[in-house]
């Protein structure tokens, strides 16, 4: 079987738009089992939001037909507005899911069932694809009896993947993270590392993330492939905002990319091709860029890839070492900052630094 991951996926809009006929025709072509990122439940009017700092995400009825022209074999659902309507918002998403016959993972009534895989039989050859996310970008995690995410936590993550692999040792694993800031171009060490233990783990065929609504570059490790984010697959309304998003990169425009990964599960190869919203247009392309997605630099010598990174970014995100006390300060202050900025308490500061001219 061939997978095809992608990256974030939400549907808003009313009616369905042609490229998603003429993307699902290209998949079907193809024989593409898809793994999108669902990024956000399925709502209906009258849903209640839970607070956060950010926005509040959701798809209507018409994702499901998205779906079923797309050849969606499962979703991931470990993401930061997975839980963005509550518990109630999940559990619908998931009876939907079910009932439509689409598998997923990562998220859950509890625990136990967050950290459950999606397993997909091929010619009774199974792939278990397992997904966590990051609290640190408004993830809900789960607890024992409580509804949310499976979490970006790397004893949970390596415990969790090594009793699988122990207990079926004939199986392939595939790990999807959503994890690091918006809009970076290059992951964080805390990352990287985490990858590479992860792929340490021989079931382990593939390490894909998302979450940066941009793609982040491709890593070759023992063997196996690392795809840091894969950037957006198709968001909907929003796709329009992040075309404007420019970066002092070749190509500047990055968030209209987004890598589609393809995974041969009977020779365990990854391949990979780029799918293009063309603003101008108004639609997404398949499209074969070899630029995209780029090698992972080298990030031995701390201070040389602190400047590709803090170079690769449009917002002022901490960059996070190995330190998980100094990097819990740094996300802490960090999204203490912008909680301030969102209640609009730190207007009357950014005020102090305006020049203001006399009329």
């Amino acid at each position: 079987m061939k997978f095809l991951f992608l990256g974030d996926l939400r549907y808003n809009e009313a009616g369905i738009n042609d490229d998603i006929y003429s993307l699902g025709e290209y998949f079907r072509e193809k024989g593409y089992a898809l793994i999108p990122n669902l990024e956000g439940g399925i709502s209906v009017p009258g849903d209640r939001k839970i607070k956060k700092r950010g926005s509040n995400l959701s798809q209507g009825d018409e994702i499901l037909k998205v779906l079923k022209i797309l050849s969606v074999r499962g979703v991931t659902l470990a993401n930061n507005h997975i839980m963005d309507f509550g518990p109630e918002g999940l559990k619908r998403t998931v009876g939907v899911l079910d009932s439509e016959g689409i598998l997923h993972c990562g998220a859950g009534m509890g625990m136990k069932e967050a950290l459950r895989p999606m397993e997909i039989e091929d010619g009774g050859r199974i792939t278990a694809v397992f997904n966590f996310g990051w609290d640190a970008e408004e993830t809900v995690y789960a607890g024992k009896n409580r509804p949310g995410c499976a979490p970006r936590d790397k004893a949970v993550i390596l415990k969790t993947l090594k009793e699988y692999a122990d207990l079926y040792p004939e199986r392939d694993i595939a790990a999807v993270l959503h994890w690091g800031f918006e809009l970076n171009l290059y992951p964080m060490p805390v990352d990287i590392e985490l990858a590479h233990s992860i792929a340490d783990i021989d079931a382990v065929r593939l390490v894909i993330g998302h979450h940066p609504h941009c793609p982040q570059p491709v890593e070759e490790y023992k063997g196996k492939k690392i795809y840091y984010s894969l950037g957006n697959f198709y968001f909907g309304t929003g796709r329009k905002a992040y075309a404007k998003k420019k970066y002092d990169h070749e190509p500047a425009d990055m968030s209209d990319y987004g890598i589609g990964v393809i995974y041969d599960s009977e020779r365990g190869t990854a391949e990979d091709l780029i799918i293009r919203y063309d603003p101008d247009k108004g639609e997404s392309l398949i499209s074969e860029n070899p630029g995209l997605p780029e090698k992972l630099p080298e990030y031995g010598d701390k201070k040389t890839y602190d400047k590709v990174i803090r170079k690769g970014r449009l917002k002022k995100t901490p960059v996070l070492y190995s330190s998980p006390l100094i990097n819990a300060l740094k996300v802490f202050l960090f999204n203490t900052k912008r909680n301030l900025a969102v209640r609009g308490f730190l207007k009357p500061f950014r005020l102090l630094g305006k020049k203001h001219v006399m009329h």
